[in-house]
């Protein structure tokens, strides 16, 4: 006879929040750093835990989740997501002959984008 142990042996205490960042460098990157997750076993003792992603990892921009989980289960988690976004706009300029506007005119209105975005 197969015996299926439904008991809940494992508490989460505390999972990270999710984290929004804005990228720091040209390579569009940023080291997210992060509270370690909390787990309790059933007696009420500490557990140590693991994510899929150490706290102070470099994440590109995107998003990423990240679970975690207490030491030597992978059922009894908790999850968050990591989203980092771009320093500012990237843009492509195309001039064609008698375009509406001039460079100058261009070149302030992606200027006072990069300073109010």
């Amino acid at each position: 006879m197969l015996r299926l142990c439904t008991e809940k042996t494992v508490d989460v205490r505390r999972c990270p929040d999710d984290v929004t960042l804005r990228a720091n460098s040209p390579q569009r990157r940023r080291a997210v750093h992060w509270p370690e997750p909390e787990f309790v076993g059933r007696d009420g003792a500490a557990l140590e835990s693991s994510c899929t992603k150490n706290s102070g990892t470099e994440f590109a921009v995107g998003s990423t989740k990240v679970d975690c989980f207490p030491a030597g289960m992978t059922a009894a988690g908790c999850s968050f997501v990591v989203n980092v976004v771009g320093m500012g706009v990237d843009v492509a300029v195309k001039f064609t002959p008698n375009c509406w506007g001039s460079l100058q005119t261009i070149h302030h209105a992606l200027r006072r984008y990069h300073v109010n975005g």
